[in-house]
């Protein structure tokens, strides 16, 4: 694995902190029980009475849990209102943890009132949940929402401030229930110190964002919380608008080399095998992710042909910056689909090994089309320069054109840093020239062509299969049947493409391989750590391969006698990732994720402690 790849997957290793919440009415119970009970409980310690479990639980239902809503409902609806990330619901989510907060700080009261017998402990409490409350809500405003300043800090003291007010006016009107001493906190007081102790934390929180979003700022020239919002935006609400605009500002011009091939006759096309030298990236529906799909989907749209898109060999650093850029390669791949010239004619595939890298190659005229993997081992992206470097020596045994695949078929997990060591990319090499060698050698005959496509329609983003679901693209001949299976996913669980090879042989195939697309539209929706889920991690590997010899076998009935057109050309001027910027990035997002950590032990405490003082202090 190069140091580019490397990087990439220290970052996506952190796809485990993503999350989800509730619905709003599983969040509206949660917060009523927890602040209800959580309050009770708090009572019960601070005052030494089971008599006072009600007052705790009234605590919780009108200081807690009706303010919130409250506070949430005019977040919401005036506030935030238009702003992407904070829905009710997340304004829901985000208070029931400030509650979370208020109500463990007055157990904490509760109990050192038992061992130090200090009355006030509760208004400490009170004055000290109010304070935690507004900082994290400032934390969560800030950090992800795009609301202006002014706007972030009302939506992070109104819910707190609300409830604190609830409370002073709860235990002035029941202090004839509680001790009085507790309340001998004069108005004037109680603000100054609910005040200070407000400003402190929310000044160190203030201190904390702005050091993180001045990390990105310095490191790649945009500030790290713009990144992060426009992440958090994608991946909660699907806008990737404002993360591919960052990414814009980033890219480099790139030209993506591409080979078609059109099976069919020139009346009709049947099947286009498309080979771009772009990276389906990074994530979701961002940059390049979902390409082999649009591409797929805007051919047969226009030729009415099963179309498939195996992964070329290339990196992250090949990933487009944004859906614009997909566009233009998408009618760059149009333009250039103007199929005349055909010929009849094809080898039989042949296969190289050497170590664990298999190869195999398959001339269609003077045309070759080469496949590329190391399975079963664990492996992934093939770097860009190992594919060019066995085209040319394809050009130079005699070939004119080679199309080279990264079959991307096997990983022994999601949660792996699976790469290719050098010994592996060279074997690749040696593999690929001894597959083409013996192709060259092979007399050519005439073929037919019979494609299909399934979609389960079990099967989704969650379970690693992209929109193009699978297809296979057998080719006939009278010596050999060969079978391309071309998954819409992102690899495949090692051993799968083993069974699934084994089992055509049951259907008359001689020889194929199992491809897949690379597809990140998968990739940033399960919650697991790798971010994804390849084929067969959570799909049963008995229902895979029934589905895909369902499919073989309907493109085995669709066959024909075929010929095939091949063009090749390049569309430039299109803006990637670069290798700079694409380790420049990972980087940032793994050094942020430490900074974040360090930091926090470094300014909340203290800030803190400060708190504490102030309430020692006056």
């Amino acid at each position: 694995m190069d140091g580019a790849e490397s990087y990439v997957h220290q970052a996506v290793r952190h796809y485990a902190s993503l999350f989800t919440f509730p619905s709003y009415r599983v969040l509206i119970l949660l917060l009523l029980l927890f602040t209800m009970l959580g309050s009770a409980f708090g009572f019960i310690l601070t005052f030494s009475s089971l008599q006072l479990f009600y007052m705790g639980l009234l605590y919780g239902l009108f200081v807690l849990a009706f303010p919130t809503m409250v506070s949430d409902l005019l977040v919401r609806g005036f506030l935030a209102r238009g702003d992407i990330v904070f829905t009710l619901r997340r304004c829901t989510a985000l208070s029931l943890v400030s509650c979370v907060l208020w109500v463990a700080s007055m157990v904490v009261g509760g109990l050192l009132q038992i061992f130090l017998k200090l009355d006030p402990l509760l208004v400490y409490a009170t004055i000290f949940g109010m304070s935690a409350s507004a900082a994290l809500r400032l934390l969560a405003f800030g950090g992800v929402s795009f609301l202006n300043q002014r706007r972030i800090v009302l939506s992070a003291v109104i819910q707190p401030c609300f409830c604190f007010v609830s409370s002073f006016l709860f235990l002035e009107m029941n202090s004839p229930l509680l001790s009085s001493s507790i309340l001998g906190f004069g108005p004037m007081r109680l603000f100054v110190i609910a005040s200070l102790s407000c400003l402190l934390l929310l000044a160190a929180t203030s201190f904390y964002i702005h050091v993180i979003d001045e990390r990105g700022r310095r490191f790649i020239g945009i500030g790290g919380l713009q990144l992060l919002r426009g992440f958090v935006a994608d991946w909660t609400e699907g806008s990737a608008t404002i993360l591919e605009d960052s990414f814009e500002k980033l890219g480099e011009e790139a030209t993506i080399p591409v080979t078609l091939f059109a099976f069919g006759k020139e009346e009709k096309i049947e099947a286009v095998v498309v080979v771009p030298l772009f990276h389906p990236g990074p994530f979701k529906n961002v940059g390049s992710s979902n390409l082999p799909y649009l591409i797929q989907r805007s051919f047969e749209d226009r030729l009415g042909s099963i179309v498939v898109v195996p992964h070329g060999t290339s990196g992250h650093e090949l990933n487009l910056t944004s859906q614009r850029q997909c566009e233009k390669v998408v009618q760059g791949l149009l333009d250039l689909a103007d199929f005349s010239t055909f010929s009849s004619a094809a080898t039989r595939l042949f296969r190289g090994e050497v170590g664990h890298a298999k190869a195999t190659c398959q001339f269609f005229g003077e045309r070759g089309l080469i496949t590329l993997t190391c399975a079963p081992k664990n492996m992934e992206d093939v770097p860009f320069e190992v594919g060019e470097r066995i085209a040319s020596r394809c050009l130079e045994l005699g070939g004119r054109v080679a199309a080279v695949i990264d079959a991307h078929n096997s990983i022994e997990s999601g949660e792996q840093t699976p790469g290719l060591a050098e010994r592996d990319l060279v074997d690749l090499q040696e593999a690929a020239e001894s597959a083409i060698t013996r192709a060259l050698n092979d007399k050519q005959s005439v073929f037919k062509i019979g494609a299909a496509r399934v979609v389960p329609s079990n099967w989704g983003l969650e379970q690693g299969m992209g929109y193009g679901g699978i297809a296979a693209l057998v080719v006939l001949s009278e010596e050999q049947r060969v079978a391309y299976i071309v998954v819409d996913g992102n690899n495949m669980v090692s051993g799968l493409r083993e069974k699934t090879l084994e089992a055509l042989k049951k259907l008359g195939v001689d020889e194929g391989e199992v491809l897949t697309t690379d597809t990140h539209v998968v990739n940033a929706v399960a919650l697991v750590e790798g971010g994804y889920h390849p084929v067969g991690e959570v799909i049963d590997h008995g229902e895979f391969v029934s589905r895909v010899e369902e499919t073989v076998s309907q493109a085995l009935l669709n066959a024909r006698e075929s010929k095939v057109s091949c063009k090749v050309g390049e569309i430039r001027g299109v803006k990637a990732f670069g290798r700079g910027n694409l380790v420049k990035l990972s980087q940032l997002v793994d050094t942020m994720f430490g900074l974040a950590k360090m930091l926090a032990f470094a300014v909340f405490p203290p800030a803190i402690i400060l708190v504490l003082l102030l309430f020692i202090l006056f």
